[in-house]
């Protein structure tokens, strides 16, 4: 498995797998809580890369609505609609 697959899976098993139990419309990912709780050191890019993507909106019927700060950036935020 690719780091990029790998960041795709923390954040769909960390925020958008709870946002649909509580069925929330939007979830917001940080890249710098991914990029934490992976225990990843200067891979920003790649965090905000893997979540950018369209593989990742694909895999799991998501879709990127915006983003808050600067891209790539331990402050990029990522708003999905779920």
């Amino acid at each position: 498995m690719t780091e990029a697959d790998q960041i795709r899976r923390q954040a769909f098993d960390d925020y958008v797998r709870p946002a649909r139990k509580a069925r929330s419309s939007v979830v917001a990912i940080a890249a710098k809580d991914i990029h934490e709780r992976m225990g990843l050191t200067a891979h920003y890019p790649n965090v905000c890369q893997a979540l950018r993507g369209r593989k990742f909106q694909e895999e799991h019927g998501i879709e990127l609505v915006g983003t808050i700060g600067p891209d790539p950036s331990s402050t990029t935020v990522f708003i999905f609609k779920v």
